[in-house]
């Protein structure tokens, strides 16, 4: 549907690039990246320049802005922005950028890319199909521009079914597999649908609670789809355009029968009120890969409220303790307070913990989580291979599973059983940008390499398949990971990852290259792929 690790796999199958060849590193130069990707609302028309002045575009960090964009979303007020859940999974502010008001995304200059400061999704978000696919991005700054309105609680029950709704977006204009690019606006006018209706289409459709609602035609042929995730649906209220929703999921884009679930946003209007009042915090703080040991992490929170905020009842869970505060005074409007933290990390694996405080204002009780993982070093050998690659930086090399080994080119996962996984994680790499030129030779679809880029998972292959993939690294300090995961029945081919070789530079901006598809059944290429053509189609489609 809109997950990335089903939505990967079915991608590069479709995507199966023929000619790969590898690009030197000084050509990681040009302004975009290398897949050309459709961008369109389905059965609509291009929006009239400055229609929708608070339209926003969620814009991966390092790409220009029409191949950038992978979800929707609209400027609320103040220094605030709201989306979907689903499209940040793993996202720090760090990671993207967003751009409001700009028909054309291409036209879109650097000045008019706004950077992020914090991202917070709905605590009980889970699955987008279970409701709470809401999240606000808060930007560095205020912005200037003209918010839209949102409706207030009790308006969506006060609807009737077949009002007239209008959604707008950049994402997929084909309901096929067919993408065409496009970076002009889009939107199109949809009926609010009725929830029980919705709900007889059966299926995930119906779990749907007063936490969304569907609009779109019985007949189908209009509809949101791939890109436009997080984006906005309005309705006009007395002349004024309201927002009514945020475009979340759907089975299939414009089928007969079938419709678009939009998150509610009457039903989140006290959640967005208590997240826009101005407490900004670190609502995820990724550590990244460290050793075992006595571990320390800081928390900084600042009070961009108008009056002075007072936090109270500091706890920790998982026998973190917290070991150096400076929020237990109020906090002056404007000012910065901190929490630091100790944890002890015992074993390998994945490690949280939360660090939770009451709040007044409103605010309620606010929670950080702090986010470890732990892995023994890899074998010397293979580290030295790996730091050989990407030369003059502080890396540390870690083995997940089996070990890899050394292939006659480069290296490859470790020779698995039955529910076995052998990966390799790369800790420490410099903000820039990273080609891979690997191949993976296994059972399609089923034993698959896995690449997770600052613990978020962008890429799965299997089958038969080679090529180069390359991608922007956002942060400071970066992790990589490739993961070959064997399951419980048969092989095919070698049954193996394989990394043949690494190219790192410090620019932030990808190549663009030419591609074509490949007719052949027995495999493939994995041409240039830029991993960012995977993120923007996390709505629908399995």
């Amino acid at each position: 549907m809109y997950r990335r690790k089903i939505l990967s796999t079915v991608i590069i199958s479709t995507l199966a690039f023929a000619n790969s060849q590898a690009l030197a590193l000084d050509s990681l130069n040009s302004s975009e990246s290398s897949v050309e990707r459709s961008n369109r609302i389905i059965g609509g028309a291009t929006a009239p320049a400055e229609k929708w002045p608070f339209m926003a575009a969620v814009v991966s960090k390092g790409y220009n802005g029409g191949k950038g964009q992978f979800c929707g979303a609209s400027f609320i007020g103040s220094r605030y922005v709201l989306t979907a859940a689903h499209c940040l999974d793993a996202t720090l502010g760090e990671d993207i950028e967003v751009i409001i008001g700009q028909q054309n995304l291409s036209a879109a200059t650097s000045e008019q890319r706004l950077s992020v400061r914090k991202v917070y999704v709905h605590e009980e978000y889970a699955d987008a199909a279970l409701g709470n696919d809401i999240a606000i991005l808060e930007l560095s700054e205020e912005f200037e521009g003209a918010p839209v309105a949102l409706v207030e609680a009790s308006f969506r029950n006060s609807l009737a079914a077949g009002t007239n709704l209008t959604v707008m977006g950049w994402g997929d204009q084909d309901p096929t597999d067919n993408f065409r690019g496009a970076t002009q606006l889009q939107q199109v006018d949809v009926n609010l649908i009725a929830q029980q209706t919705c709900r007889n289409v059966g299926g995930d459709y119906a779990k749907i609670s007063d936490t969304a609602f569907c609009a779109g035609l019985v007949q189908g042929g209009k509809d949101s789809c791939q890109g436009d995730s997080g984006g906005p649906i309005v309705v006009s209220d007395n002349g004024q355009y309201k927002q009514l929703g945020i475009v979340s999921w759907g089975d299939g884009c414009a089928e007969k029968g079938k419709y678009g679930v939009y998150a509610n946003v009457s039903y989140y209007a006290d959640w967005i009120a208590n997240k826009t009042k101005g407490l900004s915090y670190d609502q995820h703080v990724y550590e990244g890969i460290v050793s075992p040991g006595i571990q320390s992490a800081t928390l900084t929170y600042r009070n961009n409220t108008e009056s002075e905020l007072l936090l109270s009842n500091f706890s920790t869970t998982s026998s973190a303790q917290i070991v150096h505060n400076t929020c237990e005074q109020p906090l002056a409007i404007g000012t910065e307070c901190q929490i630091t933290t100790s944890y002890s990390l015992l074993g390998s694996g994945d490690f949280s913990y939360d660090v939770t405080m009451d709040s007044n204002q409103g605010i309620g009780q606010v929670k950080s989580t702090v986010h470890y993982q732990s892995y023994p070093l890899a074998d010397p050998f293979i580290s030295d291979w790996i730091m050989g690659q990407i030369p003059n930086q502080q890396l540390s090399v870690f083995s997940q599973g089996i070990e890899w080994d050394f292939s006659a080119i480069g290296i490859m996962s470790g020779n698995l059983e039955k529910d076995q996984h052998s990966g390799i994680a790369i800790s420490g790499i410099e903000k820039g940008q990273l080609a891979l030129d690997m191949s993976v030779s296994s059972e399609e679809k089923f034993d698959e390499l896995k690449i997770f880029v600052n613990g978020r998972l962008e890429l799965s292959v299997s089958g038969e398949q080679k090529g180069t993939v390359s991608f922007v690294l956002p942060r400071e300090k970066n992790v990589i990971e490739l993961v070959y995961v064997k399951d419980e029945l048969g092989s095919e081919g070698a049954d193996r990852g394989f990394l043949n070789a690494i190219r790192y530079s410090s620019s932030l901006i990808l190549p663009s290259a030419e591609s074509s598809s490949s007719g052949s059944s027995s495999g493939g290429s994995l041409g240039w792929l830029s991993l960012l053509a995977l993120l923007g189609f996390l709505r629908r489609k399995y």
